[in-house]
C-alpha cells in the first residue's frame, strides 16, 4: 500500500518525472532509515548507526541541507534506546572519515561544504517563489499527513511499541521536513521526495488499519483530490 500511494503521488505530479538531486538523495534516505530502525533497543548499536549516518553523509555531498537531518537522527537514536557514547561515536564516524580524507588529499572545501551551505541565509518563508504545482502538492501532502498523524496518535494504543515508536519517528520527519521546506522554499523540489516517502508509509498506515465509513468517504475524497491534483498539474503543463 505504500509502494503504491508513493507512486500514485509522484505520478500526479509530472514535473517530479525529472531527475532531481533530491530523488538521488532519497534513496540513501531510506536506507539510513532502515537502519536506523535496526537499531531499536539495541545494546550493540554502533553499527547500525554507522551505516546510518553513513548514508545521510552521502547524500549531503550532493544535497547539503541533507546534513541537518542527523540532528534528528540523533534525538531519535536516543528514543530508540539505542544512543550510547560507542554509538554516538559510530555515528560521527562518516564525517571523522570523510574529514580524514579532505585533509590527506588538501580538499577541505570537501569536508566544509555541506557545513557552510546550511550557514547560507536563503529567502526564509518565501512561499512566493514556490511553483503552483508545489503549492498544490504541498497542501494535498499536509491536508493527508494531519489525518494520518492524527489517527497514529489516537489509536497508537493499537499498535505494538515498536511499531509506535516507528510511526512517532515518521510524525517528527514529517514536521521536521515541512518545516525545511518553509524555511527555505527554494529547495522544495529536492525535499519533495523526501517528504512524499515519510508521508507514503503514514498514509498507508492509515488506509490499512481503518474500515469505518467515515475512513472510507476520506478514501474516495482523497482519490477525488488525487485526480482532481493530477488534472491540475497536467493544465499546467499546456
Amino acid at each position: 500500500m505504500q509502494t503504491a500511494i508513493y507512486f500514485l503521488l509522484v505520478t500526479a505530479c509530472p514535473k517530479m518525472h525529472y531527475l532531481y538531486t533530491g530523488d538521488i538523495v532519497a534513496l540513501g534516505f531510506l536506507i539510513s532509515i532502515y537502519f536506523l530502525f535496526k537499531s531499536y533497543q539495541q545494546t550493540q548499536a554502533a553499527g547500525y548507526l554507522f551505516y546510518s549516518f553513513f548514508f545521510i553523509g552521502a547524500g549531503s555531498i550532493l544535497f547539503p541541507q541533507f546534513t541537518i537531518l542527523s540532528v534528528l537522527w540523533l534525538l531519535e537514536a536516543y528514543r530508540f534506546q539505542s544512543l550510547t557514547p560507542r554509538s554516538f561515536c559510530g555515528a560521527l564516524l562518516p564525517y571523522w572519515m570523510l574529514f580524514g580524507h579532505a585533509f590527506f588529499y588538501n580538499e577541505m572545501e570537501l569536508f566544509y561544504r555541506p557545513f557552510n551551505q546550511l550557514l547560507t541565509i536563503g529567502e526564509f518563508f518565501n512561499l512566493q517563489i514556490l511553483q503552483p504545482w508545489e503549492l498544490a502538492i504541498l497542501g494535498y501532502l499536509l491536508v493527508m499527513f494531519i489525518v494520518s498523524a492524527v489517527h497514529c496518535i489516537a489509536a497508537g494504543f493499537e499498535d505494538k511499541i515498536r511499531t509506535r515508536a516507528y510511526l512517532q519517528f515518521l510524525i517528527d520527519l514529517t514536521i521536521f521536513l515541512f518545516l525545511l521546506i518553509a524555511l527555505q522554499p527554494i529547495y522544495c523540489s529536492a525535499l519533495l521526495p523526501l517528504l512524499i516517502i515519510s508521508n507514503s508509509i503514514l498514509i498507508g498506515h492509515f488506509f490499512v488499519l481503518t474500515n469505518s465509513k467515515s475512513s472510507n468517504v476520506f478514501f474516495i475524497i482523497s482519490l477525488v483530490g488525487l485526480i482532481l491534483l493530477f488534472a491540475f498539474n497536467i493544465w499546467t503543463l499546456l
